[in-house]
């Protein structure tokens, strides 16, 4: 078979074509690799130091902590051999990692506290995303590669992205974003008052229509914030936009004709601004 092998407190290798790692108490793990019989156990027994010099001192672990180590990196050990009191991995699955381990590209350190992983993954999502992300997505993105702590619960989510709130921001109605990362124009600093997207969006809304030479209808809107990649928040993007027009002075709604800039008469409607609406 091949196997490699992880054995409590012994060096005996025994098994033809089989590289084995073994831990002692005065060793870490070493690797000898396919050999005649007695080679074999010559190199076992003379604490051959680990799997190779240069990356001894990456790569010793002690019996109690090396299994759980080498499970942590995805690796199961066989069944079988369990009952034996070993633990032995397919070569074919291992020695590529522990090619990795010799030339220093990974660690069986212990992973960083599970708040530090759950910031740096967190850090990584955001900075690929293309805009923010709810969290019900996020926390689905999350547990694809880091455990929420010890009991992985939401909760705890919530509790380190509060704390990191420097970095991280939620805007309401879009989702998760990094503060110092521009979305439709703004960063969002920690000192400032973070606005909603909805008011972001209304922002665009109001931008769009002061630029129009005649009121526009719900559907010319919605394409110009196509035309920005901004998406309304809502089912009923017509709906929405009749209360913004309640909620934003800066636009005055045509029943039939569109909606149109306050701060500019309209002539065919008979519309003229108050003082109120030219300052808004």
């Amino acid at each position: 078979m091949d196997l490699f092998h992880a054995y409590p407190g012994h060096r005996t290798v025994s098994a033809p074509r089989c590289t084995r790692l073994c831990t002692s108490p005065d060793a870490g793990f070493h690797s000898v690799a396919a050999q005649p019989a007695s080679e074999r156990s010559h190199a076992a027994s003379a604490a051959g130091t680990t799997i190779s010099r240069a990356a001894s001192a990456d790569t010793a672990g002690y019996f109690p902590t090396l299994k759980d180590q080498i499970e942590r990196a995805g690796f199961k050990p066989d069944r079988k051999l369990q009952k034996c009191l070993n633990s032995g991995y397919l070569r074919a699955e291992v020695e590529p990692f522990l090619e990795k381990l010799r030339q220093g590209e990974v660690s069986l350190e212990m992973p960083p506290p599970a708040r530090d992983a759950v910031i740096e993954e967190a850090r990584r999502i955001l900075a690929e995303a293309e805009r923010p992300i709810e969290t019900k997505q996020m926390l689905s993105m999350l547990r694809k590669k880091v455990r929420l702590g010890p009991s992985d619960q939401d909760q705890f989510f919530y509790a380190t992205m509060n704390e990191e709130r420097q970095e991280f921001v939620h805007l309401v109605g879009a989702g998760w974003w990094l503060r110092r990362r521009a979305f439709m124009g703004r960063t969002f600093p920690a000192d400032r008052e973070t606005p909603s997207y909805h008011d972001m969006v209304d922002d665009e809304i109001i931008a769009i229509v002061r630029q129009a030479k005649c009121p526009m209808m719900p559907d010319d809107i919605v394409a110009g914030l196509a035309k920005r990649r901004i998406a309304i928040a809502s089912s009923d993007p017509i709906v929405y936009l009749r209360r913004m027009a309640i909620r934003r002075p800066e636009v005055v709604r045509f029943h039939g004709k569109g909606y149109w800039d306050s701060a500019r008469p309209w002539q065919p409607a008979g519309y003229v601004p108050t003082a109120k609406k030219r300052a808004a």
